[in-house]
């Protein structure tokens, strides 16, 4: 794929720092969710922005994925 289009390396380092990005998103929900402090009201509060953001970054993934390689 690289030798058919020398666009995708930056693809890939692109995909790299939002996977990077997501990886951490991911991280602070589970720490949310493991958190017995908080009332059901308040994590739910906190991991819908958190969720929202996450399924946003990997919509973006995906469409940076496809418009760089062609079928």
């Amino acid at each position: 794929v690289l030798s058919q289009n020398p666009l995708v390396q930056g693809v890939i380092v692109e995909y790299n720092k939002r996977k990077a990005e997501l990886d951490k998103i991911t991280k602070e929900i589970k720490s949310i969710k493991r958190d017995s402090t908080l009332n059901p009201k308040n994590k739910k509060a906190l991991l819908e922005p958190l969720e929202s953001f996450q399924t946003l970054i990997r919509r973006q993934m995906t469409h940076m994925v496809d418009q760089a390689i062609p079928d």
